[in-house]
């Protein structure tokens, strides 16, 4: 395996996201290589040393990495939303990301209706069952090290408070998942 990207995709995914000291003259060509130096550096090197067990791919833990990255505020929680994304993908649940929806569309949208969920894509994991076609945004370390270590939690659901704290309730059913949405609806309605 090799962290480079499949024939005909995007480099969305391999562009690491951090602070680079470059010169004022340096041209998109070296700004570009620098963020993939970084990544290869940060998240190849990475998936190198620390294969995981369940024989994922390189591609997989990336696109894995790009929905924590974009699901999850807080850092505590990137590896248990990790882990919940890979108890749905071993129960054979579709991923239901709602940032992956967010991407299908191709536009800002603050956030995920039901008529937003027919969007006929590949990124929309509400249609399609398993990770979707490719990253929808570029992973930072953490992020990376949380799909390809992700916590050994119970859930398979999860929804935000809404309260500021960027936090999320985890759920094991579907009942307990239910009554954490109706909680988050409530908030929206205050």
């Amino acid at each position: 395996a090799t962290a480079s990207r499949p024939p005909g995709a995007s480099l969305e995914g391999y562009l690491f996201p951090d602070t680079y000291l470059l010169s004022k003259s340096a041209g998109a060509d070296n700004i570009i290589k620098a963020m993939l130096t970084a990544f290869k550096e940060r998240c190849w090197t990475e998936y190198a040393n620390h294969p995981p067990a369940d024989g994922r791919t390189f591609y997989q833990v990336l696109i894995l990495a790009s929905l924590v990255e974009a699901e999850a505020k807080t850092p505590s929680e990137r590896p248990i939303i990790a882990g919940v994304y890979m108890n749905r993908l071993k129960n054979g649940m579709k991923l239901q990301c709602d940032a992956s929806v967010l991407y299908a569309h191709r536009r800002r949208l603050t956030r995920v209706l039901y008529r937003d969920l027919e969007i006929d894509s590949p990124y929309n994991t509400y249609k399609y069952p398993g990770l979707p076609a490719g990253p929808i945004c570029n992973p930072g370390a953490d992020p990376f090290k949380a799909a390809l270590q992700p916590a050994e939690v119970p859930y398979l659901y999860y929804v935000a408070k809404n309260d500021g704290s960027g936090t999320h309730i985890f759920s094991r059913t579907a009942a307990e998942h239910n009554t954490a949405r109706q909680q988050y609806l409530e908030t929206l309605r205050q």
